[in-house]
């Protein structure tokens, strides 16, 4: 039986075993095997923290991790920091809450520390203030993006997830206190680019819902000087987010928009709802940001528009839930689309899911069509009671399937390389071949090694040295031959050069020898071959 916005599943828990003590054993023998619904709670919490820990532990973490890590740590001062941090496209929110502990330590681990506490806050917030099921909390904590996308890996998105679901924590009571709605609207948007537009889905919803409260003469309606000065602060956050996110006039990467129409691309833009919703992976080592549909971008494409429909018709009843839904989606899939230009990353479609996670969340608070509810109703709805059985049944099966792909995800993590960087890191470091020149093609994969050897290395892309990516106009594809690179640093005094690439030399230049293969991680551009050149 699935839960509906109008009935108190506790209660009916209890009445079901009620009825069976009538016919099975002593009431006083049922009392002593039955186990609360706290315990049950705190031993999902463990399970989830031990899992997440260990596969926090377990887990290499990538270019995309370290860059926010190591651009941090390098900065000598926060103006510094906000410098270089305009080639990001990020707001700063992430940066600032790694500053402090940059200062303590070199150690990329200290990050992976606190997205445990980030991971460990965003069970809790789920287990103790969703109005989901005892199943739902579990699948949904164990499900791909919670236990795996943004809680193992350490981004600016686990922040953003578990900000979200404080909000709805916060917007799901009778009474809203709006200037704490609009603080934490606000922290959501200045996580990430996508977090703005959760954030924005959001706040748009829950004005929506006052709106239809007042109207419908709801006495849970908040005060319009309230709505205000909430909405203010939310407002303000997005601002700051989108100001921060402007990249300036040098930048290499993301200059402008894409406008042209292609046809091919929209619908591999639209499967990314599919993708959210169904995020199985091709069974395969390097399953990330895979998915069963690769291939079949139509398909995947036809099945999310009939996601977004289901979802819009299960929420009919709740103005303030289509308002989010189609304001979220359509944001986030023209953004895909006009901005990033792809469409397969699971830390970007994955706030589409979150997106949806909130909007059932929060469904139980929002004011439905129909008349006001009275006193004695408000907690106990009797209208759209089949709309929340359909809305509770989709979750679930949703859920489901997240499980499934998680438990891919973390069992993969376990046992294979996140990222090959870390490995050559400690290869070079174990034969001291990491105080020497290390040339590192694409610069991107090649940060990975820098962060992990915490010393930078030089880059052919932007002619330089440095231990993360600056995403401004010098860098670019390197137009010098290597051997010439080569001879350049080889002539000089340094104790010895290695070339570090992600693929493998078709000629081999004089003096330049194989001298290992790294290429068992599931990041497929982050596998390695690594060469050494013998001086003359």
């Amino acid at each position: 039986m699935v839960p509906t916005d109008d009935v108190d599943v506790d209660a009916r828990t209890d009445a079901t075993i009620d009825r069976a003590a009538s016919t099975g054993p002593p009431h006083d023998v049922i009392a002593r095997r039955r186990v609360s619904p706290r315990t049950v709670d705190l031993a999902i919490f463990g399970l989830y923290a031990l899992v997440v820990g260990i596969t926090i532990w377990q887990h290499e973490m990538w270019r995309d991790e370290l860059q926010a890590w190591t651009l941090t740590n390098s900065a000598t001062d926060l103006r510094d920091l906000f410098h270089d941090l305009r080639y990001e496209g990020h707001p700063s929110l992430w940066y600032l809450v790694l500053f402090p502990f940059t200062r303590l330590t070199d150690a990329p681990e200290a990050m992976q520390l606190l997205q445990f506490v980030i991971a460990l806050v965003t069970g809790g917030l789920v287990l103790r203030f969703s109005p989901f099921t005892q199943l739902q909390r579990a699948m949904l904590l164990f499900g791909y993006f919670i236990v795996f996308e943004y809680g193992t890996m350490s981004r600016s998105y686990g922040l953003g997830m578990l900000l979200t679901f404080a909000v709805c924590a916060v917007a799901n009571r009778a009474q809203r206190v709006w200037w704490l709605i609009g603080s934490l609207i606000a922290a959501v948007a200045l996580t990430s680019a996508f977090g703005a537009m959760v954030a924005v889905a959001i706040a748009t919803g829950l004005v929506t819902d006052e709106f239809v409260r007042r109207r419908s003469g709801d006495p849970r309606a908040a005060s319009l000087q309230s709505i205000a000065f909430g909405a203010t602060i939310a407002i303000a956050g997005v601002l700051i987010a989108y100001a921060q996110s402007i990249p300036p006039s040098d930048v290499g990467e993301y200059r402008g928009w894409r406008t042209e129409i292609d046809l091919g691309e929209i619908a591999s833009t639209v499967a990314a709802l599919w993708r959210s919703f169904v995020p199985l992976p091709q069974l395969q080592r390097e399953f990330w940001n895979t998915n069963l549909l690769d291939g079949r971008v139509g398909v995947a494409a036809v099945a999310s528009v009939a996601i977004v429909v289901l979802v819009a018709t299960t929420f009919r009843r709740k103005p303030a839930a289509i308002a989010m839904w189609l304001i979220g989606v359509s944001t986030m899939l023209v953004f895909l689309y006009a901005k990033i230009a792809y469409a397969s990353s699971g830390r970007h479609f994955g706030h589409l899911f979150v997106l949806f996670v909130a909007m059932a969340w929060l469904a139980p608070s929002l004011a439905g069509l129909g008349r006001a509810p009275t006193s004695l109703e408000i907690d106990r709805r009797q209208s759209g009671s089949d709309a929340a059985e359909v809305r509770a049944a989709l979750l679930t099966v949703v859920l489901g399937l997240h499980v499934v792909a998680g438990a891919f995800a973390v069992v993969s993590d376990w046992t294979t390389p996140f990222s090959d960087g870390e490995r050559v890191a400690d290869y070079l470091a174990e034969r001291d071949l990491a105080d020497g020149i290390i040339i590192g093609y694409p610069d991107t994969s090649a940060s990975t090694v820098a962060a992990y050897l915490d010393r930078e290395i030089y880059f052919p892309q932007g002619d330089r040295f440095g231990n993360y990516i600056l995403w401004d106009a010098d860098r670019a594809d390197p137009t010098r031959p290597l051997s010439d690179v080569i001879e350049q640093f080889v002539e000089g005094e340094a104790p010895g050069v290695v070339i570090l690439r992600t693929e493998p030399l078709e000629t081999l230049p004089p003096r330049v020898r194989l001298v290992a293969v790294f290429d068992r991680g599931i990041v497929s551009d982050e596998h390695y071959w690594l060469y050494a050149v013998e001086r003359a």
